[in-house]
């Protein structure tokens, strides 16, 4: 009888270990299920659209865009109402705090490749106690009703931007469906590499904003002086600057589809330390200065701290932040629906009718409900309040293998030896006509921007300021000198050198009509740091053209011919500009000149100068074989990367040159003050600055054998 007792225990506990060992088997394959419907865009190797492109600096880049923007503009106010200190802790607390969780979720993703949003997250999380769905579906929701909200948020302040800028010109439902188209055509590509361009152009607008602002509030001083360390405030306005605190920080939402799209993942610890760093950093410096010189009543957003024509300033400048922030959170609002719907077929890899259809259906969808949103909910704050209180949660021989039906070949497409579609293999002449207009845009430009600093006087007078606020038209322009190539650079080795380059000329044409034909300031200076952001194209990309043509040894040439172009342009500028404003067609003719002679280069450009980028070129060559021989599995090795040296050289050859720039406009106050000369004459000396330009080059040949 024991004996059968003790059989009978054992076979229940062998029962009880197998029923163990199959259900920690069950959990695993589960488990292994779950992770292993693994990355979220599948294998790409043969791809067309591919989408883990980005590198961690670009990502960085994304991740400052979305964040510093919206949130900043609130912090003033939320640091009047709760204090100064306990202001301060929060944001310097909240910075620490959400780099650690920023940190938590890099991991998350680590671990679990598969996830691609809020939802993915959930579903792991809730797996363990078999509510999978209900934590997918859950938290997939709450992300996307809160990106939509914040998307809103950003429609509404542009409508507030386009009722401070034209006085209220007309019905800001108006202004609302104009952001709304805007917004909507920003967000068109598919992939965050495309949209990480605009993120460089976002960035520097917040921070030339915040400049103007913080500047102007430091010398107008609207508040009354006094400072509050701390305040006595009801619990619905402390909590309402608080959560305009933390929404300073809600960028965490969408970090799981940035880190899904980098190239290496495992690099997003860096850009996350790049994102913290400036975001805590510029936020502290923001909210202090303008809560001390602003005084309790600073505006909301902080943008409107300012004197109205400084605000309208401030406020033309920051658009593509205003923009460019929204269409972030827009595309990772489209891209959650896109996935959760196309994850696993071949609709997330192609260019077919309906893919992009859907996705551009999708995303405008999305951009209607925000646009209503902003409508119902027309206060900043409060919107900001209720999104979180509710919703939070080089060259190679070209070797092209015979197509076979049954597989694909992978070959890198590059240069035949003397393929006449070689930019270096262009004839001597044509590449000599390419370097002459170049050199005409590039002085067309930089005359541009000079030609403004001899109407000053007769501009000041107009408007009834003084000429030191009118050398504000000089300045901006400069200002927009150093941020183009920020964005130029990159854009002519995502697209080529072409197409950047004369977007660039012809919306810098477009931009002159508006100075010209001026009623008010804030025209005037929006304008002309817009012009000047535009105008940058040809300083950032004609000496890639240059070097896409010639070899080093004839290279030191064409270089002297760019060189001296981007110095004869801005002495020429008040030479010109003195003679036109003191003649009987006054100073609105020197933006006139500009304004055709720009038109005129950039619509015979369009026709002389071709496409130079080799990467461009390549792919266009490897796109014709594809289609050709139906190896889709032909590419270009320009598609593989870009490389970011020209983004950091072009940053350093703007500010610089904005330096330099600054020094040639004290020539004409010099002469024209101390000796009383007039506005052409007082111009003069700058033509011994051109004789010491084009000397040296004309003898600079028998030096380039060297």
């Amino acid at each position: 009888m024991a004996d059968y007792h003790h059989l009978a225990t054992s076979s229940r506990d062998i029962d009880r270990r197998s029923y163990s060992i199959e259900k920690e088997q069950r959990k695993r394959l589960e488990d292994d299920h779950i992770s292993h419907i693994a990355d979220p865009f599948g294998d790409e190797e043969l791809a067309q659209v591919k989408y883990r492109t980005l590198q961690w600096w670009q990502c960085g880049m994304i991740m400052i865009a979305e964040t510093i923007s919206l949130g900043i503009l609130s912090l003033p106010s939320a640091m009047a109402v709760i204090g100064l200190v306990p202001a301060l802790i929060l944001i310097v607390g909240l910075g620490i705090l959400s780099t650690y969780t920023g940190y938590v979720i890099g991991q998350f993703k680590l671990r679990y490749p598969q996830v691609h949003s809020m939802g993915d997250a959930g579903e792991v999380m809730f797996h363990p106690m078999g509510l999978a769905r209900f934590g997918r579906e859950f938290l997939g929701t709450a992300q996307l009703l809160f990106l939509i909200f914040v998307m809103g948020s950003h429609i509404l302040t542009f409508s507030v931007m386009m009722d401070t800028i034209t006085d209220h010109g007309t019905c800001s439902i108006v202004f609302g469906i104009v952001g709304l188209i805007v917004s909507f055509i920003f967000a068109v590509p598919r992939t965050l590499r495309k949209v990480s361009w605009f993120s460089f152009a976002s960035f520097a607008s917040i921070l030339g904003a915040l400049l103007i602002t913080i500047i102007a509030i430091t010398i107008q001083r609207p508040g009354d002086g006094k400072i509050d360390v701390t305040t006595t405030v009801s619990l619905s306005k402390g909590f309402l600057a608080v959560t305009n605190i933390v929404f300073a920080y809600a960028g965490h939402v969408a970090f799981f589809g940035f880190i899904s799209e980098m190239e290496t993942p495992t690099d997003y610890p860096k850009t996350l330390y790049l994102l913290q760093m400036t975001d805590t950093s510029m936020y502290v410096i923001a909210a202090v200065v303008i809560y001390i010189y602003g005084g309790k009543d600073v505006a909301s957003p902080a943008l409107s701290s300012t004197k109205p024509i400084t605000a309208k300033l401030a406020y033309g400048i920051a658009i593509p932040t205003i923009v460019v922030s929204g269409v972030i959170n827009g595309h990772v609002a489209a891209k959650y629906i896109y996935v959760r719907l196309f994850r696993g077929t071949d609709h997330m890899k192609k260019r077919t009718f309906f893919s992009i259809g859907s996705w551009i259906g999708i995303t405008f969808v999305l951009w209607v409900i925000a646009w209503i949103i902003s409508e119902a909910i027309p206060v900043f704050n409060t919107l900001l309040s209720l999104i979180l209180v509710y919703l939070w949660p080089e060259r190679y021989i070209l070797v092209v293998p015979e197509p076979r039906p049954s597989r694909l070949v992978l070959a890198c497409v590059a240069w035949v030896s003397g393929c006449l579609e070689m930019p270096k293999n262009f004839p001597p002449w044509r590449k000599w006509v390419i370097t002459i207009m170049l050199a005409l845009m590039t002085i067309c430009v930089t005359f541009g921007s000079s030609v403004f600093s001899t109407a000053t006087k007769q501009t000041a007078r107009k408007f009834g300021v003084s000429q030191d606020v009118m050398v504000l038209g000089v300045s901006l322009f400069v200002l927009g000198f150093a941020f183009g190539p920020i964005m130029f650079g990159p854009l002519s080795e995502l697209y080529g050198r072409k197409r950047p380059l004369f977007l660039g000329m012809f919306v810098f044409a477009i931009f002159q009509i508006p100075v010209a034909v001026a009623q008010n300031l804030q025209t005037i200076f929006i304008c002309r740091f817009l012009g000047g952001l535009f105008a940058s194209a040809p300083l950032a990309i004609v000496s890639g053209i240059l070097a896409d043509m010639f070899e080093p040894v004839e290279r030191g040439i064409a270089m002297s011919i760019f060189a001296a172009a981007t110095f004869i342009g801005p002495v020429a500028g008040p030479i010109v500009g003195g003679f036109v404003t003191i003649s009987y067609l006054g100073w609105r003719w020197t933006e006139y000149i500009t304004a055709i002679w720009a038109f005129s280069m950039a619509g015979i450009g369009v026709l002389v100068i071709p496409e130079t980028f080799e990467g461009t070129l390549l792919k266009q060559r490897a796109r014709r074989l594809r289609t050709k021989t139906k190896n889709w599995a032909l590419h270009a090795k320009a598609e593989e990367k870009v490389e970011p040296i020209l983004l950091l050289i072009t940053v350093y050859i703007g500010f610089i040159y904005g330096f330099l720039y600054l020094c040639f406009v004290a020539y004409p106050i010099t002469f024209q003050e101390q000796r009383g000369w007039n506005d052409g004459v007082g111009a003069l000396p700058f033509v011994a600055v051109i004789c010491g330009i084009v000397i040296p080059n004309g003898e600079s040949r028998q030096f380039h054998k060297y």
